[in-house]
C-alpha cells in the first residue's frame, strides 16, 4: 500500500512539531550532560560534598545532604530547556491549555517524588560500595528486582495520584465493552479509570498499570471525549494485547537484564574514569557521592547505546499488538480510524524517517499502522 494522504492534516506543522521536541529532547540531553562534565572538571562535587561533611560528619548523612543538593541544583538547571518544550512549546502548538502555575507545580510534585527515591537509593548504594567493594554490582543489582516489582504493583496507587485525578468509570456501555472485551481475552481487570489527562495536555492516550491487586485499566479524558466508542474499543483491545502477551514482565525482564549488564559494566568503567578525571577532583574514591557525577555520565552512556534496541524491541511488540486488537475486536476499520485520530489529536507526523524512527520511536509510524489496520479491514470486509 502506498503511503496515505490525510485530507484537512496540517502535516507541516505536525513535522515541525516533532522536529523541535527533538530538538528539545537532544537540549535536555545536552545540558544534564553539560552540567554533569561540570561537576567533574571542576571539582565542584568534591568540594560541596567536604563543605557538606565538615558539618555533619557521618558519612551517610554526608552522602545523602550531598545528594539532595546536587539533585536540586541539576534541577534547575534543566528547569529552563523543560519550561519551553514542556510549557511554552505545547501551548504554541495547542497541545496543552495549563497554567504556568500548574505546570510549576507539577515541576515541583517531580522534584520532591525524585528527591524521595534518589536519596535513599543512592545514599544505600554507596554504603553497599563501601561494605562491600568486591559484589557490591551483584548485590545492588539483584536488590532492583523486587524493587523494581514492588514499585511496579504500587505506582498506580501511591504515585500516579500525586500528578493526576483518578475517578472510577461509571456503569455503561463504555465500562461493558472494555468488560466484554477483558472477559474474551481471559484477561482480569481489577479497575477501569478515567484519568484528567486534560489538566496537562491535549494529547489522548490509554494504559494498563498495576500487577495483581493493582492491575487496572486507565483513559485519559481526552481520549473519551474525542473518540468513537469502536474507536475506544480498539485501543483497549491493542492494551489488554499487552496483558495477553504478559508485556509487562518482558519489560521487567529486560530491564533486570539490562541492569545487571550496566551494574558490570560500569564497575569496570567508573573506576578508570575516576582515575582519569583526578586533576580535577582530587580524589580517584568512587564509593562516596562526590563521584556521582561520574557514575551519572557512565550510566547515561550505558542507556543512549542500548537505547535504539530497545527502542526496537518495543515497536516490535506494538506491532505484534495492533494485529491483536484488530483480531480481537474483528473492527479492523474502526481501529484504523482511531489511529488516525489518535495522530491528529497528538500532531503525530504519521511518516517521519527512517533514522528518527530508529533514535526516537518508541511505537511504529502512525501511517503505517494505518495501513495495516486498512489491510486487515478489506480482508474483514
Amino acid at each position: 500500500m502506498s503511503r496515505l494522504s490525510f485530507s484537512n492534516y496540517d502535516l507541516a506543522r505536525a513535522r515541525r512539531y516533532a522536529r523541535i521536541r527533538r530538538a528539545g529532547f537532544l537540549a535536555g540531553m545536552a545540558t544534564t550532560l553539560l552540567w554533569e562534565a561540570g561537576l567533574v572538571a571542576t571539582g565542584y562535587s568534591a568540594r560541596l560534598r567536604e563543605r557538606i561533611g565538615r558539618g555533619i560528619g557521618q558519612e551517610e548523612l554526608t552522602d545523602a545532604a550531598h545528594i539532595g543538593a546536587l539533585s536540586v541544583q541539576g534541577w534547575l538547571v534543566g528547569l529552563p530547556v523543560r519550561y519551553v518544550m514542556g510549557h511554552v512549546i505545547e501551548r504554541r502548538f495547542e497541545m496543552s491549555k495549563q497554567t504556568t502555575r500548574s505546570w510549576l507545580g507539577n515541576e515541583l510534585k517531580a522534584l520532591g517524588v525524585g528527591l524521595a527515591f534518589a536519596i535513599p537509593t543512592a545514599t544505600v548504594t554507596f554504603a553497599v560500595m563501601r561494605r562491600r567493594p568486591n559484589d557490591w554490582h551483584i548485590i545492588l543489582a539483584s536488590a532492583a528486582i523486587p524493587a523494581q516489582l514492588l514499585m511496579t504493583q504500587l505506582a498506580p496507587v501511591l504515585l500516579f495520584p500525586i500528578f493526576n485525578r483518578f475517578t472510577e468509570i461509571e456503569e455503561g456501555e463504555l465500562r461493558e465493552r472494555m468488560e466484554s472485551l477483558a472477559m474474551r481475552a481471559g484477561v482480569e481487570i481489577n479497575g477501569a479509570f478515567l484519568m484528567n489527562l486534560s489538566s496537562q495536555t491535549e494529547r489522548a492516550n490509554a494504559f494498563f498499570a498495576g500487577m495483581g491487586a493493582t492491575r487496572r485499566i486507565v483513559l485519559g479524558d481526552t481520549l473519551v471525549r474525542s473518540f468513537e466508542i469502536d474507536e475506544i474499543e480498539g485501543v483497549v483491545a491493542h492494551e489488554i494485547g499487552h496483558q495477553v502477551h504478559h508485556d509487562l514482565w518482558r519489560s521487567s525482564a529486560i530491564n533486570i537484564a539490562s541492569g545487571f549488564a550496566m551494574a558490570f559494566g560500569l564497575k569496570s568503567l567508573v573506576p578508570k574514569f575516576a582515575e582519569a578525571t583526578r586533576q580535577w577532583t582530587g580524589s580517584s574514591d568512587t564509593t562516596n557521592s562526590a563521584s556521582l557525577p561520574l557514575w551519572m555520565i557512565s550510566a547515561g552512556g550505558f542507556a543512549s547505546l542500548i537505547s535504539p534496541l530497545q527502542l526496537w524491541h518495543s515497536r516490535s511488540v506494538e506491532t505484534r499488538t495492533d494485529a491483536y486488537a484488530v483480531d480481537l475486536t474483528q473492527n479492523a476499520a474502526a481501529f484504523a480510524s482511531g489511529m488516525e485520530r489518535l495522530m491528529r489529536q497528538n500532531l503525530d507526523d504519521p511518516y517521519p524517517t527512517r533514522l528518527v524512527t530508529w533514535f526516537f520511536r518508541s511505537h511504529p509510524p502512525t501511517g503505517e499502522r494505518i495501513e495495516a489496520a486498512l489491510l486487515a479491514a478489506e480482508e474483514q470486509a
